[in-house]
């Protein structure tokens, strides 16, 4: 994904705040041909063993992300945005240039996911 550089964010605990107050990631993964996708809420978790943290979040075991064999994952955050209409710049009047966009935020991460099965309760 292309990141303006005036965009990025350096930030890991700002980057943890996004995630806890956005927690429904869609993780990607390829499968062959095709690519699996599944929404999941995922919390960012600490402890002794992983001091920096990791995502913790429940995939159903029929869920077919589960089946495939990718060793890497995508885990795509995303805020809800919003429209931006070229009204609300002062030049439109004046240029006629400008253009609609969408506000938006978004965190990317690469991920070896690490399989847990349990059984239910």
């Amino acid at each position: 994904m292309y990141i303006p550089k005036y965009f990025s964010q350096t930030d890991f605990e700002a980057v943890k705040d996004f995630i806890a107050g956005s927690p429904l990631a869609n993780i990607m993964a390829s499968n062959g041909d095709s690519v699996e996708m599944c929404p999941v809420p995922l919390l960012w978790q600490v402890d002794e063993q992983n001091p920096l943290g990791y995502l913790m979040g429940h995939v159903a075991k029929v869920n077919p992300i589960v089946k495939t064999d990718a060793k890497n994952w995508k885990v795509v955050f995303t805020s809800q945005g919003h429209y931006i209409s070229p009204n609300w710049y002062a030049t439109k009047a004046i240029t006629h240039k400008e253009v609609p966009t969408w506000n938006y935020q978004s965190v990317i991460f690469s991920v070896t996911p690490q399989l847990i099965n349990q059984q239910p309760l």
